[in-house]
């Protein structure tokens, strides 16, 4: 067998074959085996690589099961883990104990995992906590001469990383192995020295090999520079996931221009933020590879709406995310597409939604597994629809937003009289003790294993009535706002874990 050294020369000369990674764990586990070893697993580093490689390849699918892993593992773990998945989805559960299977030996393989690295206060960077594929996912530069003086030994002992840059600290002379070491880029543009680097590496050949690129511009004659220099890039085509942010308005031309180029065809997730950073709609609709949009702060609108909705190349679209200023109007659009029948994950951030269940019903079926509109203010009617269509079959995750207003709370119950997701979630909804007593009641919650009611107020009687439903036997997580000792002893004593929060009313 090889040894280490020839071994993890392999994984670093090739980043994105699993292969060499694979041999390394074997490596791993014959002859560096933990001093104390868990069950079937000698190394716990060896573990976590053979862990993480099988779900990156699992999350290439294109599954909905790809997209629902995507969403909860960013921003919902309690459906990650509480969900009864061989139910709910059975794609998941594979996903779900290869995520629990990383988390345990990243922990448990940290020690070993440093020791194998420089040190990172003398090569000038702080190595992340997150990993990828078994090695360090991204690393911070907080000392650019010592970071650039390091490079080549930071290159031979780890596979490429993201390279995030610490706020005042920029780029001030020439590294010419940064480009081989860089998986993902991310840059602040605020001086010359951030876009002198990323007009040098998007004309290095070595380039191919960033995946991931973000670009945020905080000055407008900075980004005027970068974003020609992007569109003419030849190198970068193995970008798969873009980010870009300006707080300045560039001309429209310029983000045509960079949308429109050859770089970004094979773009697979794309956040735009700000309305600023976004190009034209017919541009932004003919990305071919698109499979995860996200429009924040002002970025989305309902001419951009329209035009996703019409956009027959967007078919592969899996996660749409989208806030203000966009209306009921340009998400009905995104609902009615006969394009986007296979949208799996929709997430309202801002805004306000009004989508009655007489729109709805004209609507074609859809594949959606998740709909949150947690910082949306949406109507009462849009909540129960979205509850209670039958175009939604297979909906998992719902969140209704924040404070539903009490005369929605009738509405929403005969809904959930039919059926509920596996996660429902109605923060700060107005629910009285009666509407506590009905919730305990619908029949619909039998497989609803997360109910968030987070500061929603229940009383003794209340508590008393959710903890003898027979139709909570499959909750596994619940939050609410207990009035008083007495009610939260009740909840307690019925919904006895640890991860259920208690909100003070």
């Amino acid at each position: 067998m090889p040894d280490r050294s020839t071994l993890l020369t392999a994984v670093c000369a090739n980043p994105d074959d699993d292969a060499p990674r694979l041999a390394f764990a074997d490596w791993l586990d014959a002859n560096e085996p933990d001093k104390r070893p868990r069950k079937g697993a000698p190394s716990a580093w060896a573990a976590l690589i053979r862990a993480e490689c099988e779900l990156t390849r699992l999350q290439q699918d294109g599954s909905a099961a790809a997209a629902v892993y995507e969403y909860c593992a960013r921003q919902d773990d309690q459906a990650l883990s509480k969900v009864r998945w061989a139910r709910a989805l059975p794609e998941m559960v594979a996903r779900v104990k290869l995520h629990r299977t990383a988390e345990r030996f990243r922990k448990a393989s940290a020690k070993a995992r440093a020791a194998a690295l420089p040190d990172g206060a003398a090569t000038g960077i702080e190595w992340s906590d997150e990993t990828h594929r078994g090695f360090p996912a991204s690393v911070a530069v907080t000392d650019w001469d010592l970071f650039a003086a390091a490079l080549p030994d930071l290159s031979r002992s780890c596979p490429r990383v993201r390279i995030e840059f610490e706020r005042g600290v920029a780029p001030t002379g020439p590294a010419p192995e940064l480009v081989t070491w860089c998986r993902g880029l991310s840059l602040v543009l605020a001086g010359p020295e951030p876009t002198d680097l990323l007009i040098s590496l998007s004309q290095d050949p070595a380039a191919a090999g960033i995946r991931e690129l973000a670009v945020h511009s905080e000055d407008g004659d900075e980004c005027d520079r970068a974003l020609p220099a992007l569109a003419d890039a030849t190198h970068l085509s193995g970008v798969h996931s873009f980010s870009f942010r300006s707080d300045f308005e560039s001309p429209i031309e310029l983000r045509d221009r960079l949308f429109g180029a050859p770089v970004l065809r094979g773009v697979t997730r794309l956040t735009l933020t700000n309305a600023e950073a976004v190009p034209s709609p017919a541009v932004l609709a003919a990305l071919p590879a698109l499979r995860a949009l996200s429009l924040e702060w002002g970025a989305a609108t309902d001419d951009h709406l329209f035009a996703l909705a019409a956009a027959p190349g967007l078919a592969g679209l899996r996660e749409l995310e989208l806030g203000a200023p966009a209306t009921a109007r340009g998400l009905g659009a995104v609902l009615a597409s006969p394009h986007l029948r296979d949208l799996v994950v929709l997430q309202v951030q801002s805004g306000t939604f009004d989508l009655d269940r007489a729109a709805l019903a004209e609507l074609p079926p859809a594949d959606l597994r998740v709909a949150s509109f947690a910082k949306a203010k949406s109507s009462p009617a849009t909540v129960a629809a979205l509850l209670a269509d039958g175009r939604f079959p297979n909906l998992l995750c719902f969140d209704g937003g924040y404070g539903l207003p009490r005369d929605a709370v009738a509405e929403v119950f005969a809904a959930i009289e039919a059926r509920t997701p596996a996660v429902l979630r109605l923060q700060a909804a107005e629910f009285g003790a009666a509407d506590i007593k009905a919730l305990a009641k619908a029949p619909g919650l039998v497989n609803t294993n997360v109910l968030d009611l987070w500061r929603v107020k229940v009383t003794a009687t209340g508590a008393k009535a959710l903890a003898e439903s027979p139709h909570l036997a499959a909750l596994a997580y619940f939050s609410a706002a207990p009035a008083d000792k007495e009610t939260l002893e009740v909840l307690r004593t019925r919904f006895n874990d640890p991860s259920c929060v208690w909100s003070t009313f």
